[in-house]
Order: C-alpha cells, then structure tokens, then sequence
C-alpha cells in the first residue's frame, strides 16, 4: 500500500495481491495449534499477553521457545528479535499479541521469507494481524513509517480470548474499520482511488460500515459475548481483508496521517490507535466539508465514547504545535494533502480542542 502510494502509482493490479491463506475463528481455537512440518517454533509475546495465554500455546506445542516484545516496533527491537530467530533457527514464529506484535512480526517475516507465520491477535482494536503492512515508529513511541510486509500464513481468533476486553478495545477498532469506508469515500471522491481494484475494495469498505452502523447503533448498549464475537469479525477480519484487497489501491487519507502525528504527543501515547482515529476521521470530514459524515461519525463516537477532540485525548492548546509539526512531516513525505482541496492549517486546529 505505501510503495504504491510513495511512488505515485495509483493504478491497481493483480501481483502482489496476498491475503493470510488460512483464518482459522473459534472458541479454543488456541488450544489447537498446529506448525505442520516445522520443527523448531517460536513464541514471539509482550509480558501480559504470554503470562495470560502463553499457556496455551506451550501446552499444545511443548518446548517452544518464547521472545518476549520490548514494547515497541522500531528498528532496535526488529534487529534483536530477527537475530533472535535466526540464532535459534526457528522456521515459525507464532506471534501473540496486540497490533505491535503484528507488526514486528510480519517484519521479521519479510526478512525471513521462509519462516512460517501464524498470528494470535489478543486485541480487537486491530486489523494488523491480517494485513500487508507494518507501521514503524522510532524507539520513543512516534510514527516515522508504513511498510509493506508479506501477510502471516495463518490467523487464529480464539473467540474466547476477546470475551474478556473491556468494550473501550471493540469501540477503537471499530473507528479503524469505519475510517477504511471514510478514507477510501473520500480518495475517489478526490479522483485518488483508480485502482483495478478500487470498485472492490469501496464495497467492500461499504459493506463493513453498513454492518457497524447496524451493530453499533442497534446492539451496543448489550455489550455481550453475542457482540464482542460479531465485533471481532467486523474490526479483525472484514476489517483486515478491506486492507489486504487494498493493497495496490489508495485508503490512506487526513485521519490515519491525523492519527499518526498524535503519536508524538505525550498525552496521547496511552490512548489506542483507533482512539486517535476517531479524533483523526473528525478532522478529515471536517476539513472535506462533509458534513452528513461528519454528524454520523460524531453520533459513532458519541455512543462509543471515542475522542472527538484534543482534550478527549488530555492535549490543551500547548501540544498542538507538536501536532502540527508531526502532521506536517507526514503530509509532505508522504503527500496526504493532495487527497483535500486544502491543508489542515495550523489555525484550523483550534475548533479541535
């Protein structure tokens, strides 16, 4: 998806186009592992998620070895978690995570094509373990990339597993489904979207937000197994198959750039990428003057209790330079701007606090 879009090529085609060759969704499904012939697995984790279901993959595949994730993708932690797979010979790696333990694994990945990949996504406010991209930030935490990385082998929901989250996970992920439908709108409306597969991946992204305004609208306030599984499909799966089939296509528009920047700010370090979305998709229809999505994405994030300004994510007037500087950077290395009919100009972001 970034080559493409960095290199100006906005014509879609058929290579190159990689979808995870198996989904495998159900209650226990991590109980039932299976590496084919690979002999020598490895358990790639962050603390919380290995001591949590760690369990269970060792039990079904004994002796497996476990890297635990430092915390953050950034170049440091790519080198030491390859070396260490490449030390150990593992020819499988079977990342248990959040969407940062996605991505550094699928960066491994592209590194060590051979490797097998199998993916266990333990957040539901992510696509990343079912996409061909990785986003890189520096060791503090900050956006700096999007890079293209091959997709795993296999994904497996454990249903079971988001029973658990607290609802404020499925309502970030659901902000990130709904800015594909958004972003992609947006891009063709703009005349940026002319890809073979463009028609597909709209939708496709339509499907997946009639669908939301259908679950969030009708079934939140119940906020039980029944939603969080329908959920899971929605922000994991359907989610992750718009960005698989989006590829070769343009879907990235003001809210990701917009959510990107926020990664700079301290403040807002510890709210979800899709709670930075959220604020993101407000600025994107605000500044696009589309005002019937702007009112529905606000009606969203009203009954999802997702950010829709600054101080929703404990910014004042004082981060919005730093913001302003992030955004920049990211709009002028990777040209968002040319997909409105103007830049988000630094006296404009005052009506966002």
């Amino acid at each position: 998806m970034k080559s493409f879009h960095l290199a100006g090529n906005f014509t879609g085609g058929s290579s190159g186009l990689v979808f995870p060759a198996k989904i495998t969704q159900g209650e226990g499904a991590i109980n039932n592992i299976q590496t084919g012939p690979c002999g020598a697995p490895l358990l790639f984790s962050g603390a919380y998620a290995s001591k949590k279901f760690g369990d269970a993959v060792r039990s079904a595949i004994p002796g497996i070895k476990t890297v635990i994730f430092s915390g953050e993708v950034w170049p440091g932690e790519l080198h030491r978690v390859r070396s260490l797979a490449a030390e150990t010979g593992a020819d499988c790696m079977i990342a248990l995570g959040g969407g940062k333990v996605m991505d550094l694994a699928k960066l491994v990945k592209k590194d060590i094509p051979s490797m097998r990949l199998i993916n266990i996504p333990t957040s539901a406010a992510t696509c990343a373990s079912m996409t061909p991209v990785a986003v890189m930030y520096g060791q503090d935490g900050g956006y700096t990339d999007t890079i293209d990385t091959p997709v795993a082998d296999e994904v497996i929901i454990d249903d079971g597993i988001f029973y658990c989250l607290p609802m404020s996970f499925f309502a970030a992920g659901a902000m990130d489904a709904l800015a594909k439908y958004y972003e992609t709108a947006a891009a063709r409306a703009g005349g940026f979207a002319a890809g073979n597969f463009d028609d597909a991946v709209f939708a496709l992204a339509l499907s997946c937000r009639e669908r939301l305004i259908k679950t969030i609208t009708g079934k939140w306030d119940a906020q039980d197994r029944g939603l969080k599984k329908e959920l899971v499909e929605l922000n994991i799966i359907l989610s992750g198959l718009i960005s698989c089939l989006g590829k070769n296509t343009i879907t990235g528009l003001i809210a990701h750039a917009a959510a990107h920047a926020m990664t700079h700010l301290i403040a807002a370090k510890r709210f979800l990428h899709g709670e930075h979305v959220s604020l993101g998709l407000v600025m994107q229809e605000s500044v696009l003057g589309n005002k019937g999505s702007l009112e529905e994405i606000l009606e969203f994030a009203r009954i999802m209790d997702t950010p829709t300004a600054f101080s929703g994510i404990g910014v004042d007037a004082g981060g919005l330079k730093r913001f302003f500087d992030a955004y920049t950077t990211i709009d002028s290395r990777e040209k968002i701007s040319v997909y409105a009919p103007a830049k988000l100009m630094y006296n404009d972001l005052e009506k966002f606090l």
